[in-house]
C-alpha cells in the first residue's frame, strides 16, 4: 500500500479525499476487524466490523447517518 506524504498546498481538496486517509489510518494503526468480529459474533450477514468502517467512512466525507450509504454504494 502506498503511504502517504501530506505537505501544504493550495490544491483544492474535496470532501472524499479524506476517506483514503482514514481507511489506512484504522487498516495500519487498529486492530478493529479482528477485536470487534472476535468479541460480538455476527448474527446477520454483514460483520459488525464493516458496519462500523462504513459508519467511519460516512464521519469521513461529513455524512452523520447510514441513509447516505445508499448513494455511496449505488454509485460504485
Amino acid at each position: 500500500m502506498k503511504r502517504f506524504i501530506i505537505e501544504q498546498s493550495s490544491a483544492d481538496i474535496i470532501s472524499h479525499s479524506g476517506l483514503s486517509l482514514i481507511g489506512q489510518a484504522t487498516k495500519r494503526y487498529t486492530h478493529l476487524s479482528g477485536q470487534l468480529d472476535a468479541s460480538v459474533p455476527m448474527r446477520h450477514g454483514i460483520k459488525h466490523s464493516d458496519v462500523i468502517k462504513s459508519y467511519l467512512a460516512l464521519l469521513s466525507i461529513g455524512k452523520n447517518d447510514f441513509e447516505a450509504i445508499t448513494s455511496v454504494s449505488s454509485a460504485s
